[in-house]
């Protein structure tokens, strides 16, 4: 594409068509992924980027507050619909155009208000739009290699002020681990708002603990892709907040070979740096285990038999899907020598305990039996003597590929942190959001300098 001023300067830039079902900008799609877009609300998938015809249908809301199927061949009585008036001040009957299709092998839902007896093009969008696009991120963290369903567009705080709705399958962390690929579907879908319903005047994002990783990485990551977001249940980002679950995992393990020593609640809690016990033991009976590349569930593969027998296993399947976080980021992360993911977490000179042994709460004798034996893992997640370290060249990986939030470009993007409490029983502590906080306050000149 070629553009010329009058008076003769031009600019010239080579455009790519990309193919509906990716990539753009991720790298290699992972190979197997298997297409279940008839799970779905879709017809089968029609070739190996799991594309499938576009389903249209309707919603109105009824005048008790809930949704109803709206047939525009038969609509219902006027006066069963509920109206609403949106933040532009324009009221309109409570009718919604929801569509669900398939981009970058994932399956998207988009909501907007719609009149079905109207025309609407996209330079001549219905009024009931306000051109404002509200996004939802799904929480978790699993590299699921089998195509999934997106959340309900069907939101009416955002619906009803005149909001469109939208969100793939992909920004479900729970069931996509890669920030990279729910960034670029983001991207992806929006164009796809933009060439079928108008221009889009700002992108919200909105959502909980695994949704709130998703938020912090492409708002950082990709400026103009989430113009203000709402994490919820928050964490800074997945490498950083494993480090938690990792270590959570040694110490647990640890506890166990040193019982006697051990005994005292208050003392393990004071070690892990947590409130109580409760949290180390919810990382472990929920996360942990994703880092085992052997766990068939982490990949969701253990639906069927056939399935199952494609996941790795050291001694029968060396050759196999390995089913962790990083191997699902393999294009992030590059290849270590046997084949697998680089892998980014390391406890190699970490003093567990110092800060509750200079508080004088566990003893000397209890910091010295800890840090001989907490060891680590191995690469298929078995406890070793020797401390885990990092594979070469992944710590500036997860730096440069935007993999820890980036400061410095979230200081410039509105943000309002929706947590509750969350210190007992849960793996959602409150620590996050403040270590979040100051991390992304736009730094002065002096501390710039410094």
């Amino acid at each position: 594409m070629t553009a010329r001023e009058s008076h003769g300067r031009k600019a010239r830039i080579t455009l790519t068509n990309h193919p509906i079902g990716g990539s753009v900008f991720s790298g290699p799609q992972l190979v197997p992924y298997f297409c279940r877009t008839e799970l779905f609300g879709l017809t089968p998938a029609v070739d190996a980027q799991c594309n499938a015809p576009t389903v249209v249908s309707y919603r109105y809301r009824t005048l008790t507050g809930a949704f109803a199927v709206y047939n525009p061949a038969s609509p219902p009585p006027a006066d069963q619909i509920a109206n609403t008036t949106t933040d532009q001040g324009v009221t309109v009957p409570y009718i919604v155009r929801v569509e669900r299709g398939t981009i970058n092998r994932g399956i998207y839902e988009l909501a907007v208000l719609v009149d079905p007896a109207k025309p609407w093009t996209p330079w001549s969008p219905q009024a009931g739009w306000n051109h404002k696009v509200y996004w939802l991120f799904g929480g978790g963290t699993a590299p699921w290699r089998t195509q999934a369903g997106p959340s309900s567009a069907l939101v009416d705080m955002a619906l009803s002020r005149g909001f469109l709705v939208a969100n793939s399958s992909l920004n479900i962390r729970g069931q996509n681990a890669n920030d990279w690929v729910s960034g670029e579907s983001v991207m992806m879908l929006q164009e796809q708002i933009r060439e079928s319903f108008g221009s889009i005047r700002y992108t919200i994002g909105s959502g909980c603990s695994g949704g709130s990783i998703q938020q912090h990485l492409i708002a950082a990551n990709y400026p103009g892709l989430l113009d203000g977001i709402l994490p919820n249940c928050s964490y800074e980002d997945s490498w950083t907040t494993a480090m938690e679950v990792n270590d959570c995992h040694l110490l647990l393990n640890y506890f166990g070979k040193s019982p006697a020593l051990w005994a005292s609640a208050a003392q393990r809690a004071a070690v892990s740096g947590h409130k109580d016990t409760s949290a180390c033991i919810a990382w472990e009976l929920s996360f942990a285990p994703v880092g085992n590349p052997a766990r068939a569930v982490n990949c969701n593969l253990h639906t069927s038999p056939d399935l199952a027998a494609l996941v790795y296993n050291p001694v029968t399947n060396p050759g196999g899907i390995r089913c962790t976080v990083q191997d699902h980021q393999v294009a992030i992360w590059g290849r270590t020598a046997r084949g697998f993911a680089r892998r980014p977490t390391d406890d190699v000179g970490v003093q567990f305990g110092l800060e509750a042994l200079q508080a004088g709460r566990i003893s000397v004798e209890q910091f010295v039996d800890l840090n001989e034996k907490i060891g680590g893992v191995d690469t298929d997640f078995n406890f070793t003597a020797e401390r885990t370290e990092a594979d070469p060249g992944s710590m500036s990986i997860a730096y440069w590929a935007g993999q820890v939030s980036n400061p410095y470009a979230l200081a410039s993007v509105p943000i309002i942190d929706l947590r509750g409490s969350s210190n007992t029983n849960d793996i959602h502590t409150d620590y996050h959001s403040w270590a979040m906080r100051p991390a992304s306050t736009r730094p002065t000149a002096d501390t710039a300098s410094s």
